[in-house]
């Protein structure tokens, strides 16, 4: 793909809900021009749908088209035949009751990378089963996994099956581009978020390997459970965000730490002085730390433990924290948005930070504003566009 810009590849981006918008967004975000493509009742959303709308649609250009009508499923096979790439989520057999599946679109244009993100792989006895992200995170151990020690399953906060299935969707298209640029064929993907949500857990599959138990942690180290300290400690305040993760990798870090509270003292007690001894001892141990840390707030405690000292620990951010992070916005993490209807609002762009590639953020508007744009120059149309509305 040398001296090709990622603006010259198109997406058609057929997909709905949260769990393949981003990963369609994600390519946007990058640069690639990306085309969503909605029902005409769409555009009657309501105000707090337009929030998510525009969160997981931004640089995207919003076009409706009534796949109802045989006009409309007519247009859509004239875009397809201009697109590089298609992305879909939805029910296994609808793309292909449009004559849009990928087996119909590749007779027209071989070169198509045709992604489907599903929430089971095709041949899973769930495949055609009722869900949502809770099952799929049951279904792929990650509920199994987040909890403390002997308490209960708890389902996990971020949406991990809807996220990581899209990020792994953008790269797998990503690399399906540059295999066409050599090959000069396309081909068809298709991501589980099943499967994405399993990938996240490939440490406890090591863990598994070894003794053939995996146990919640809690906030424990993951991997090695018995380091101590390793865990949250209350902060001065009594809010909910009045948090802080203070831990210990290894032995020179635990004289770091013990050094910092003032306790050098804590060196010499047997109780502490060794890995096996902190883990006997690990009760009383953390009540020492947290009558420390309860006396900073806790991004003094940061400063003093991270900061000065270098020992793994870390203000627990909320939301409000990160969008106002003065770094995260330098960087471009979170960008702002300006909507008529809506207001400002900062969102999570893309997540890296690419020299080369400008990645901007832009307000997608609403299903539909882009289809004088979009039918003009892509396939040459003017006027009303039978089966756009």
């Amino acid at each position: 793909m040398e001296n090709m810009g990622l603006g010259c590849f198109r997406v058609l981006d057929f997909t709905t809900a949260e769990a393949g918008p981003i990963c369609s967004e994600y390519l946007s975000l990058m640069g690639l021009d990306v085309i969503r493509i909605d029902h005409p009742s769409a555009r009657n959303m309501a105000k707090d749908d337009a929030y998510f709308f525009v969160a997981e649609n931004l640089n995207k250009k919003c076009i409706t088209v009534n796949h109802e009508t045989e006009e409309g499923k007519a247009l859509l096979r004239k875009l397809i035949d201009k697109a590089d790439v298609i992305v879909e989520n939805r029910a296994f057999g609808f793309m292909e009751s449009l004559g849009c599946g990928y087996e119909d679109v590749k007779k027209t244009n071989p070169r198509i990378v045709y992604c489907a993100i599903k929430p089971y792989s095709k041949g899973s006895p769930w495949q055609d089963a009722a869900w949502n992200c809770t099952t799929v995170d049951a279904m792929g151990t990650a509920t199994y996994l987040t909890g403390y020690i002997g308490g209960i399953p708890v389902e996990p906060g971020p949406q991990l099956s809807n996220l990581s299935a899209c990020g792994y969707a953008a790269t797998g298209i990503l690399a399906a581009l540059y295999d066409r640029e050599n090959t000069g064929k396309g081909q068809y993907l298709e991501v589980s978020m099943q499967d994405a949500v399993i990938a996240h857990a490939r440490s406890a599959f090591e863990k598994y390997s070894i003794n053939h138990i995996v146990t919640r942690v809690g906030n424990a180290f993951p991997t090695v459970p018995d380091m101590v300290p390793m865990n949250l400690f209350r902060t001065k305040g009594e809010g909910p965000e009045d948090w802080a993760l203070i831990g210990c990798m290894g032995e020179p870090m635990v004289k770091l730490l013990f050094h910092a509270m003032g306790r050098d003292d804590l060196l010499e007690n047997p109780k502490f002085d060794t890995f096996e001894h902190r883990a006997e001892n690990s009760q009383e141990l953390e009540q020492i730390i947290a009558d420390f840390a309860v006396q900073y707030e806790k991004y003094d405690l940061m400063e003093l433990l991270l900061g000065k000292n270098r020992i793994v620990s870390s203000a627990v951010f909320t939301t409000h924290d990160v969008i106002n992070a003065p770094d995260l916005r330098e960087i471009g993490l979170v960008k702002k948005i300006e909507d008529e209807e809506l207001g400002e609002m900062w969102l999570p762009a893309c997540p890296g930070v690419f020299h080369d590639i400008e990645t901007k953020a832009e307000n997608p508007g609403r299903p539909g504003d882009a289809n004088a744009e979009v039918f003009s120059e892509v396939l040459g149309l003017t006027g009303e566009v039978a089966g756009s509305n």
